[in-house]
């Protein structure tokens, strides 16, 4: 009898406990993006939407820059491990459009990281004209990232960072707009992934 009642009661915490959990881990939410060769609708990309690490940092390095490599970003709570795949969606002149989604029912801030492709120069740039990137959350500007700026402003915009407010959502959705500046020719631009957190970074 006493053996019976110790398995009701581990089996109680069990499912208990792992009801705690999922309330950060939830699959039903969507709560980060490893940009890889493939679109939203699991359709493959063309090839201009898409580089390596080693195809963008060989461009780099013919225009007198270095690329930093895509980070090994963990998103907490997503079970996703280490967010590094060395593969970067790049940002078309009309802008890029994605999503992620949160739990409404927690009235709690998110904090969402970006990590964007990062050129430091390594001699006198060759043609490359200053560029900035302005990043929307369901239309609220959120970050603006210039490029090449001084190396202490530049480099402390990454990788982007900023909070968003329970207010801000649309029934639990983060509808995310990076839209270059008008007039900007070419894909400069580019994003490793995207993730957001309950706990501030």
């Amino acid at each position: 009898m006493f053996f019976y009642r110790f398995v009701l009661i581990f089996l109680y915490c069990t499912f208990t406990s792992t009801g705690f959990l999922q309330s950060e881990e939830n699959p039903k939410f969507k709560k980060f993006i490893n940009f890889d060769h493939r679109g939203e609708d699991g359709a493959p990309l063309h090839t201009e939407d898409f580089r390596t690490y080693a195809e963008l940092s060989t461009w780099a390095i013919h225009n007198g820059m270095q690329l930093e490599r895509d980070r090994p970003d963990s998103a907490p709570g997503a079970g996703t491990g280490r967010l590094q795949s060395g593969l970067c969606r790049m940002i078309p002149e009309e802008g890029l459009r994605f999503y992620l989604t949160a739990d409404p029912s927690r009235n709690e801030p998110l904090f969402v990281q970006l990590d964007l492709t990062q050129f430091t120069y390594t001699e006198r740039p060759k043609g490359i004209k200053p560029r900035e990137l302005k990043i929307f959350v369901n239309g609220v500007l959120k970050a603006n990232v210039r490029f090449p700026g001084n190396s202490t402003s530049y480099s402390s915009q990454f990788p982007v960072r900023f909070r968003v407010d329970p207010g801000e959502l649309i029934q639990g959705r983060m509808d995310f707009r990076l839209l270059p500046n008008a007039g900007e020719i070419g894909r400069f631009w580019g994003i490793w992934d995207v993730f957001y957190s309950y706990r501030n970074f």
